[in-house]
């Protein structure tokens, strides 16, 4: 990137890449904090939450300027040994910069979200192509980014509505009134912020496709059945980068949550088989989720990635 004359990066540091190391030495221009919820806690990954939050917390101490989620329920622990300056964003306190005002429409087969962003004195209309209130956070942390670099208001706007995240509540668009989201969400609070983000929009129903990794936390698995299960219509439970565990076994953790809850579910172990199911039997007003994989386009089983593109399976389905 520095021989190609690259001026600037964005990057995601992991709490695994700080409790390894592989960001020691860095010193970031701006570190941003947007959520934080149990994750990642197993046999290779953190031992308990409390080592979770203290390794996403280093990120404070390795910055210039820390910008942070105020509406997180966290944020006072997150922030409460930062060694540099702090900047908040925020829906509902007082912060630096706020959005007041969220609207979420439809525009064609598209659903956007707007809102009014408030810095002190300043108010300006903000659209965004992307929909729901996380949508909302993430385009106030990189206002708060852009204003820091010197990037004209204007410019931010433009800039903003123009923009949309391959694999990040990314519509795939289909006639008959029906419609397919393909989302990244993995996790307990990234699945619960799916369906709060969804049901703004008042579907008639919404079915789900998904499974959970293989070689990661079982308990990323309960949960995400569990959530999943008590908020859709139907849960269509399959395959998601099995890895080097069977698909099968996966699947039995997955209902070990799902059960604890009256969803209706089926499970299709085909990745592609379940898609197509939960396509063909959408109902006009219907919303068809398929998370877990987002800007994947390969599916990993035993240590092989094999080429596995939804959209292009959603948009072949007759």
């Amino acid at each position: 990137m520095a021989e190609k004359g690259c001026k600037a990066v964005v990057i995601e540091t992991t709490s695994q890449g700080f409790m390894l190391n592989r960001t020691a030495g860095i010193n970031f221009d701006y570190g941003i904090y947007t959520n934080l919820s149990p994750d990642h806690i197993g046999g290779n990954e953190h031992k308990d939450f409390e080592e979770y939050k203290a390794c996403k917390k280093m990120l404070f101490s390795q910055c210039k300027l820390a910008i942070a989620n105020k509406d997180s329920a966290y944020y006072e622990e997150m922030v409460s040994d930062a060694k540099c300056p702090v900047k908040t964003f925020s829906i509902n306190t007082d912060a630096d910069i706020i959005a007041k005002n969220l609207e979420f429409s439809c525009r064609g087969k598209q659903l956007c979200t707007s809102f009014v962003y408030e810095a002190g004195e300043y108010k300006d209309d903000i659209n965004l192509n992307i929909p729901g209130e996380f949508s909302v956070h993430n385009a106030l942390a990189a206002i708060l980014v852009a204003i820091e670099l010197g990037v004209d208001i204007k410019h931010i706007k433009s800039a903003l509505a123009e923009t949309f995240v391959k694999g990040r509540m990314e519509t795939v668009p289909l006639d008959g009134g029906k419609t397919v989201i393909i989302d990244y969400a993995h996790n307990e609070l990234s699945v619960q912020s799916l369906f709060d983000t969804i049901k703004l929009y008042s579907p008639e129903k919404i079915t789900v496709v998904f499974g959970c990794g293989g070689n990661r936390s079982k308990l990323r698995r309960y949960s995400m059945g569990e959530i999943i299960g008590k908020n859709a219509d139907l849960s269509v439970i399959t395959s998601d980068n099995p890895r080097f565990e069977r698909v099968e076994d996966i699947i039995d953790d997955i209902l070990v949550g799902t059960n604890r809850t009256d969803g209706k579910y089926i499970v299709i172990k085909d990745r592609k088989e379940a898609i197509e199911y939960a396509v063909k039997n959408a109902i006009p007003g219907e919303v068809v989720l398929i998370i877990g994989k987002g800007h994947q386009l390969y599916e990993e089983i035993e240590g092989v990635k094999l080429p596995f593109d939804e959209r292009e399976i959603v948009t072949n389905i007759k």
